[in-house]
């Protein structure tokens, strides 16, 4: 009897123990801030208050009872009912799986779960663990997001562009007539409107530019920003090549129109590069470009070729768009080439500026009231060892993107002025200069020159075979004679510029108000407050400053009598036009920038006068100044030596 008794105290201290157990583990299940539920025949038997509440529910008892496909998507269900059915065959816990729930509100949610077998009124079920990941997931995707797009303007970053651009390439390999076309575009100017502006406007812009060019595209193409003022399209399925080209067009007519950013009226357009693929060519009637359409295996080579073709059209005029063939390769690679034979030389005139491959060239300025010659413009010209004599439209552009136009400018400049200052020291005769107005009859007391000057008698001369340079009361300038140089922004923008200039005036032993330092108004543009600050400077220490290439630039009238100029001169584009445009439109720009001049007191001189009839025209509006062919093309300076030898002749020979 007392064992039946010790057994039955053994199984009810074993029964309150269990009780005991079960009640602390329901309290533990009941508490627990983790969302645990047991699904049983597909229907919730058992769910906690945190389940509750995850799901959107005020109690357990709103979820009890429900169908648990009810909280699953559409889309995700058919996978969750297979692993529901491996937790059950299997018997063994799943590993950790993030799933996306619908709360009884509608809202989607993201949830960790974990199934472990379960036995419920002796039924096979499931017991669920939940944890709400939804915040940690928005922050994934906000990192993902911030790390694919640009933080300005939204719109998808270089990572992300190439990404589907190496996915539209693996395509067009697997499908021949798979057609893609990337526009590449670099706005035309950004630069001064940001510099002058400032950034806050050029980002707001940059904001206004991408909304105008998600407007020129379809939905499904991708618009990025890959940095800077440059954009990038990829266009999936454009129907041809032209459909492309007709996009360009579209864009820069949306770009042209201004935008209003704070007060101001901002104007820009891009020069845009366009890279197809074969496909597009496959079935148009252009085929004949598949011979210069490139292959490609990975999008940087892609984006260099679109990058070639935008190039080419900011070369060729800006605003524009010009289509990548292989020939624009051929055309880069011999770039690149010259590059290096640019760097080589300018090296070279470090290190042995005798052995330069560079030369001077000096085109003569002239006095439209007295024919008297009044300095010379420096103009440089490059003898390639092998090449010839290469263009300074082929070479400069490269040495200012590079910035070897720094060093150059200052070789430049030094040899300009050791020249000027030998040209003063034989010729040391003095003269007053002329400030009398010129009558139409003037020019028929000029002396004619004949052929032999030395640039006639090779035949190249634009002009015929006399021109009018001398006035028979005229007397030969020397000390006065001036040198004028080319000033690029790079040089502009160096610190040490005017410590550069004043060494090198000592150097050569050259005045500094002999010297005139030309710049084109868009390197003024550019940087205003910086370029006011440095020709300040520069005027301080009495040398002269002029606005090359006046009326093509941007400079506004605003501030033209801030800039401490001394000089303008009117564009050739302005001066061909005189005797060719019968409408007299050319005839009243120039008449305008000349008024101008006189009334701020300023020297004028036109550039690119050709025939007499320009010369003509500009002495009636009382033109200070000319060159150009007309008088002389520019002369290496042994044969502007003896120019200025026949000059002091002639002079003498009429005196006498």
């Amino acid at each position: 009897m007392a064992e039946g008794i010790g057994k039955f105290i053994a199984t009810n201290q074993a029964e309150e123990a269990l009780r005991e157990s079960e009640e602390r583990y329901r309290r533990l299940v009941e508490n627990s801030p983790e969302a645990i539920a047991v699904n049983c025949l597909e229907k919730f038997v058992y769910i906690n208050a945190a389940g509750a509440k995850l799901l959107g529910a005020n109690s357990p008892r709103e979820i009890i009872g429900q169908s648990v496909w009810k909280f699953i998507p559409p889309d995700y269900i058919e996978i969750e009912k297979k692993r529901l059915q491996q937790v059950q065959k299997q018997g063994k816990q799943t590993h950790l799986q993030e799933e996306k729930l619908i709360r009884l509100d509608g809202e989607v949610i993201d949830v960790e779960i974990v199934g472990i077998p379960y036995t419920y009124d002796g039924k096979a079920a499931t017991q669920i663990i939940i944890r709400d990941i939804t915040e940690r997931k928005q922050a994934q995707e906000k990192l993902v997001y911030e790390a694919l797009h640009d933080p300005l303007t939204g719109l998808p970053n270089r990572s992300l562009f190439f990404d589907r651009l190496r996915l539209a390439l693996r395509r067009s390999r697997q499908h021949p007539n798979y057609q893609f076309a990337v526009l590449f575009l670099d706005l035309d100017r950004f630069k001064v409107i940001n510099d002058s502006l400032g950034h806050t406007i050029g980002d707001k812009l940059l904001v206004a530019i991408g909304k105008r060019l998600q407007n020129c595209i379809k939905g499904s193409d991708t618009l990025a920003r890959l940095g800077g003022d440059e954009f990038t399209i990829l266009m999936e399925y454009p129907p041809g090549i032209n459909y492309a080209t007709r996009v360009a067009v579209k864009i820069n007519q949306e770009l042209a129109k201004p935008v209003y950013i704070e007060g101001h009226e901002v104007f820009t357009t891009a020069s845009i590069g366009i890279v197809a693929s074969r496909g597009n060519f496959a079935d148009s009637a252009d085929r004949n470009q598949l011979d210069i359409c490139p292959i490609y295996n990975n999008p940087e080579d892609l984006l260099r070729d679109a990058d070639i073709a935008m190039y080419r059209a900011k070369a060729l005029g800006k605003a524009r768009y010009e289509v990548f063939d292989l020939t624009m390769h051929s055309q880069a690679i011999s770039l690149l080439d010259l590059e290096n034979d640019l760097r080589r030389a300018v090296e070279m005139i470090k290190q042995n500026p005798a052995n330069s491959q560079f030369r001077l060239n000096y085109q003569p300025i002239i006095c439209l009231f007295t024919g008297q010659i009044t300095g010379f413009e420096a103009l440089l010209r490059w003898h390639h060892p092998t090449k010839g004599l290469i263009s300074p439209a082929q070479f400069i552009p490269i040495a200012e993107e590079t910035g070897l136009i720094v060093p150059l400018g200052m070789w430049i400049l030094r040899a300009a002025c050791h020249q000027l200052t030998i040209w003063q020291q034989e010729f040391n005769c003095q003269y007053k200069e002329y400030n009398g107005k010129l009558t139409t009859n003037n020019t028929q007391e000029m002396f004619l020159v004949s052929d032999s000057l030395p640039h006639r008698q090779n035949g190249n001369s634009k002009c015929s075979s006399t021109c009018s340079i001398y006035n028979s009361s005229c007397q030969f300038p020397t000390s006065n004679l001036t040198i004028s140089v080319n000033l690029s922004s790079k040089q502009l923008s160096q610190a040490n510029l005017v410590e550069e200039i004043e060494d090198i005036l000592q150097e050569t032993n050259c005045q500094p108000n002999s010297l005139k330092l030309e710049i084109t108004e868009t390197v003024i543009m550019e940087n205003v407050s910086l370029a006011t600050q440095m020709l300040n400077k520069l005027k301080n220490q009495n040398i002269k400053l002029s606005i090359d290439d006046f009326g093509t630039g941007y400079s506004s009238l605003s501030y033209l009598h801030q800039f401490p100029i001394n000089t303008l001169k009117i564009d050739r584009s302005f001066v061909s036009r005189l005797d060719l445009d019968g409408s007299g439109q050319p005839l009243k720009i120039v008449s305008a920038i000349i008024a101008l001049a006189h009334n701020l007191g300023l020297e004028i001189i036109a550039e690119g006068i050709e025939t007499q009839d320009q010369m003509q025209q500009l002495q009636q509006l009382q033109c200070n100044k000319g060159q150009g062919y007309w008088f002389s093309k520019p002369l290496e300076s042994h044969h502007a030596t003896e120019l200025l030898r026949n000059f002091q002749n002639k002079a003498v020979g009429s005196r006498e």
